[in-house]
C-alpha cells in the first residue's frame, strides 16, 4: 500500500494549483456534502457498531472543495481538505461550534487521501505563520505533540499519522527540494501494516515505545515510525525521533524542518468520521493549541528558568531569578515552607541561622495557579565574632559592622532593643562603640537605642 502512495506522490505536489481552482467545484462540493450527511456517516457508524460523534456538536463551518482550508483557533493550525490521491472521494472538512473539528469521508478510487491539520509550513508553500517553523532542524530542542482524536472508520485500511518534511533548500510550490519524509503513525486499523525495520528504537519522555516501522527510498527517503500498540490520545516527543535519525541514520541537522501535519491516510473502501478534540504543538517552550475551547480559565505560568543567590550573609539570603512573562507573583520557599511572596524577581530571606544549609525555591503564580517550585541549595555564612553584653553574646548578622542581634538569637527583634537598652552602659558596649553606633554619630547613647528600634 505504501509503495502505491509513493508512486502517486506527484499529485500531492500540485496543491497550490488545485487550491486556487477549487472554488469552481462549488456545486460538486454541495453534492458531496449531502452524500456524506445521508450516507457515509451512517455507513461508518454501522460498520463499527457506533454512533456518529457529530450528533453531539453543531457545525459552524464546512467545505468539501479540494484543498479547501480553514484556520483553527488563533490561526496557528489550519485544517486542509487534502485529497491528493483520490480526488473523487466524498470528503468534507468541518469546524464545530465548540472548537472541535475534523472531517468525514467515503473513499472513491484506489489511491490514498490524507485530510489533515497542520502547524507551521508545508514543502509546497502553505504556512500558518508561526515564527519557529520552518527552521533548521538542529535548532529545535523541543517538539512535542499532544493529541486527542476520536476515530470512527470502517470498511478499509487507514491510519492516524503525524508527519514532517526535511528540505535541502527553500520551499517551492512545484518542486520543493525534499530529502526526507518522516511519518509517525499514532494509530491504525483495517489491516494497515509495514515490514518492521526495527522494534523499540527509543522510549520518549512520555513513556511511548517508538518502533521504526519501515523505510522506503524513491524520490526522497520515507521513514515510517509508529507508537507501539497505537494511541489516539496522549503526548509524544517528536524531537526524540529527529535525534534518533541523526544519531543512527546520519540525517543532517542542517536540513529545514517545514512544519508538523496530523491526519488520516485512508485507502479504497474506507469511510468514516474523525473528530479532533484537541491538537497542540509545543516548539521550544511555545505551545500552539487547536480544538475544544475550554472554560477552565487561565493556566498556571511556567517555572522560572533559573534561581541564583545575589548575596549571602550569616543570617540572610538574597535570591534572584529569571522573570516569567505570564506570572503576576512569586512564592519564595525555605525548606519547602513559604517565607515570602513578591511581584519582583528578587527577594531576601532573613533571620536565618549562621553556617546552615537551606533549600530555597521559587514558584511563579497567576490567577491560574502556581508553577512547580525551582529549588537551589544555599549555605549561610559562619557567624561573626561575638561581643559579650551582660548575659548575651551580641552578633553582627549581616556583616555590616553593627551588632544589631544584641541577644545573639539569630534575629533582630524588639528583644534586642530591650537588651541593648538594659545594657547600654555595659563594658561590651562602651568598649566597642563602633559596633553599637546605630545612628552613626560617632558615640553610643540613647539615640542608638531609638535607631535600633526603628530598624526592627
Amino acid at each position: 500500500m505504501t509503495m502505491t502512495r509513493r508512486d502517486t506522490r506527484e499529485d500531492r505536489r500540485t496543491e497550490r494549483t488545485n487550491s486556487e481552482t477549487a472554488s469552481s467545484g462549488a456545486a460538486e462540493a454541495r453534492s458531496r456534502r449531502s452524500v456524506l450527511r445521508a450516507g457515509a456517516i451512517g455507513a461508518s457508524a454501522l460498520a463499527l457498531g457506533g454512533v456518529s460523534t457529530a450528533a453531539a456538536q453543531s457545525i459552524e463551518r464546512e467545505t468539501c472543495g479540494d484543498w479547501d482550508t480553514f484556520e483553527l483557533g488563533d490561526g496557528h493550525w489550519h485544517l486542509m481538505n487534502n485529497k491528493w490521491g483520490m480526488p473523487n472521494s466524498e470528503q468534507c472538512i468541518r469546524v464545530y461550534d465548540d472548537g472541535r473539528y475534523g472531517y468525514q469521508f467515503s473513499a472513491v478510487g484506489d489511491g490514498i487521501n490524507y485530510p489533515e491539520a497542520f502547524c507551521g509550513g508545508r514543502p509546497w508553500g502553505a504556512d500558518t505563520g508561526i515564527p519557529e517553523l520552518p527552521t533548521r532542524r538542529g535548532d529545535i530542542d523541543e517538539l512535542v505533540l499532544e493529541f486527542d482524536v476520536d476515530v470512527d472508520i470502517g470498511g478499509g485500511e487507514w491510519d492516524l499519522a503525524e508527519e514532517w518534511w526535511l528540505l535541502d533548500g527553500e520551499r517551492d510550490s512545484e518542486n520543493p527540494p525534499i530529502t526526507h519524509e518522516i511519518m509517525l503513525v499514532l494509530d491504525w486499523g483495517g489491516g494497515h501494516d509495514h515490514y518492521m525495520e526495527e522494534e523499540d528504537v527509543l522510549t520518549d519522555q512520555f513513556g511511548n515505545q517508538i518502533d521504526h516501522w519501515a523505510d522506503y527510498d524513491r524520490e526522497w527517503t520515507f521513514h515510517i515510525f509508529r507508537i507501539a500498540g497505537g494511541a489516539s490520545t496522549g503526548q509524544v516527543d517528536l524531537a526524540a525521533i529527529g535525534d534518533y535519525l541523526t544519531d543512527e541514520h546520519g540525517v543532517s541537522e542542517d536540513l529545514t524542518l517545514t512544519g508538523v501535519e496530523v491526519g488520516n491516510e485512508y485507502w479504497a473502501g474506507a469511510s468514516g468520521e474523525v473528530t479532533y478534540t484537541s491538537l497542540d504543538l509545543t516548539v521550544d517552550g511555545t505551545t500552539y493549541e487547536s480544538g475544544l475551547e475550554s472554560d477552565a480559565g487561565p493556566t498556571p505560568p511556567a517555572s522560572p528558568d533559573d534561581v541564583w543567590t545575589n548575596e549571602v550573609t550569616a543570617t540572610t539570603i538574597e535570591l534572584g531569578w529569571t522573570s516569567v512573562d505570564a506570572a503576576t507573583t512569586y512564592d519564595v520557599t525555605l525548606d519547602g515552607d513559604r517565607r515570602t511572596t513578591t511581584s519582583e524577581p528578587t527577594a531576601t530571606i532573613a533571620n536565618l541561622t549562621p553556617g546552615t544549609t537551606y533549600e530555597v525555591g521559587v514558584a511563579a503564580g497567576n490567577d491560574g495557579g502556581w508553577s512547580p517550585v525551582v529549588e537551589t541549595t544555599v549555605t549561610t555564612d559562619d557567624a561573626t565574632e561575638t561581643i559579650q553584653i551582660g548575659e548575651h553574646e551580641a552578633r553582627d548578622p549581616d556583616g555590616d559592622g553593627l551588632y544589631d542581634d544584641v541577644d545573639g538569637d539569630g534575629q533582630t527583634t524588639h528583644a534586642d532593643v530591650n537588651a541593648f537598652y538594659e545594657h547600654l552602659e555595659a563594658d561590651g558596649v562602651q568598649e566597642n562603640p563602633d559596633a553599637f553606633d546605630f545612628d552613626g554619630n560617632g558615640r553610643v547613647g540613647f539615640a542608638d537605642v531609638l535607631d535600633l528600634l526603628r530598624r526592627v
